[in-house]
């Protein structure tokens, strides 16, 4: 067997075996949100859940275009370029990160009020906790999600994979002893943002493991490199907000209904 086939067989094993683990732990964390949170608790994390699914709008294509930009410089090996428009990529999620932790600093009260009715008024401090502790944690990821596509685009799925299988077991893992800690909501939430903060971590820390020349320097983002970058992403953009509005609109509205329903 050829190394491009052999690399398809054990890509295209490792996107099944994944595809299983991610189903497997998918229905035991959902069976540990049933049994660990009350109803207006498992209503709010719905919602909370739906809402950040938005945050992807503020992803401006850029993934899909890492990805791309990876596999060209994997053909060329013009990594200097490549970093040079990798670093615009990853300062620009940086400011807008900066931009969803600021507007969520001054808005988690709005939008607490705007999507949620608690049945408990004195638990405000609780969920206004929790979604401070997601959000930001969202924001922190923003820098750090499209590493992922990186190892796309270099042809590392099978390593990708693996990592993201690591993640799915630090998350049944993590809500398990939440729950026989009796943490919750709260416990629950913690968990779900340290692993997936550890997993973009590791994700990135193999993207410099298979690429020495990948170097991350403010002084490479430019504006010039910006515009072709988004001379490509806007498309795959447009894509992507298409698919978003498909899929997660009508979870928010059945999601905030459960909730009111809990009230």
């Amino acid at each position: 067997m050829s190394d491009l086939k052999r690399s398809i067989a054990i890509n295209t094993a490792s996107n099944y075996v994944a595809l299983a683990v991610r189903i497997l732990s998918s229905l035991v964390v959902t069976s540990l949100l049933v049994s660990g949170l009350d109803l207006e608790e498992f209503g709010f994390w719905g919602v909370l859940m739906s809402i950040f699914g938005y945050t992807l709008t503020m992803d401006l294509g850029f993934g899909v275009a890492a990805q791309k930009y990876a596999a060209s410089a994997r053909a060329d090996k013009n990594w200097t370029h490549f970093s040079h428009l990798i670093s615009t990529i990853f300062y620009s999620y940086f400011f807008l990160g900066l931009l969803l932790a600021t507007g969520l600093f001054f808005g988690r009260d709005y939008i607490l009020q705007a999507f949620f009715e608690l049945k408990h008024a004195d638990e405000t401090g609780k969920y206004i906790a929790v979604i401070t502790v997601y959000g930001m944690g969202t924001a922190a990821g923003f820098p750090l999600a499209f590493f992922a596509e990186i190892l796309r685009g270099i042809e590392r799925i099978a390593l990708l994979n693996s990592l993201r299988i690591l993640n799915q077991f630090m998350t049944v893992g993590g809500l398990l002893w939440a729950t026989q800690q009796g943490y919750s909501l709260y416990g629950f939430i913690w968990t779900l943002t340290i692993s997936s903060t550890l997993s973009n971590l590791f994700i990135a820390m193999a993207c410099f493991r298979y690429i020495p020349g990948l170097r991350l320097w403010p002084r490479y983002f430019s504006f010039q490199h910006l515009r072709e970058v988004t001379s490509f992403s806007l498309y795959a953009y447009v894509i992507m907000c298409a698919n978003l509005i498909i899929f997660k609109t009508d979870v928010v509205v059945i999601s905030s209904l459960l909730t009111t329903a809990a009230a």
